[in-house]
């Protein structure tokens, strides 16, 4: 059954099928977007900071070796709770912050010799991958999600069919047994 347009308060969600429609959260789409947008980007640029820290703390034991190594999971964390947009910044700043802070040519953001040159396209592929996986992840919970209502929704469906069918039997076997008919088959 679709929709021709959705009713006050409702709007499509690009993760599910067409036709589907799904409440979301009492805002229209638009305010619960600028709403939660915000904090999305926000909690990039503090998971990333929070991995910069870390590493910071790391820096006696590792010196100038693996500058990346603590930013990757803040790329998934960025890339689980905000999305494609919000990873790529923690991406992008997280090489920025690790080049500035960790890599030989320190208080500086340059390209010092070919290991860095190395690095940076290694390291942007690597987040990219986690982004990539963790979305389809994502957009793989929605789908299963509107299956399983659709599947909730044709139970019911089947069940109320079921049970209008037993009330028509029930009249059908009052009528008969009060008029003596019988019937033939």
């Amino acid at each position: 059954m679709a929709l021709t347009a959705p009713p006050q308060g409702f709007a499509p969600d690009p993760l599910e099928p067409p036709g589907r429609v799904r409440r979301s959260r009492g805002f229209p789409r638009g305010d619960a977007q600028r709403l939660w947008t915000p904090l999305a980007y926000g909690l990039a640029v503090a998971v990333t900071a929070a991995a910069l820290g870390v590493r910071w703390a790391m820096d006696p034991l590792l010196r100038h070796t693996e500058p990346f190594t603590t930013l990757y999971g803040a790329v998934a964390v960025a890339a689980w709770y905000g999305g494609t947009g919000p990873a790529l910044l923690a991406t992008g700043l997280g090489y920025l912050g690790a080049n500035y802070l960790f890599i030989d040519t320190r208080g500086v953001v340059d390209f010092p010799g070919a290991a860095e040159l190395l690095g940076l396209p290694l390291y942007v592929v690597s987040c990219l991958l986690i982004t990539g996986l963790i979305v389809l992840l994502r957009l793989a919970q929605a789908r299963s999600a509107a299956a399983s209502a659709d599947a909730g929704d044709r139970q019911a469906a089947l069940e109320r069919e079921v049970a209008e069918r037993q009330r028509t039997m029930d009249r059908l076997q009052v009528a008969l047994s009060a008029g003596h008919m019988t019937t033939w088959v």
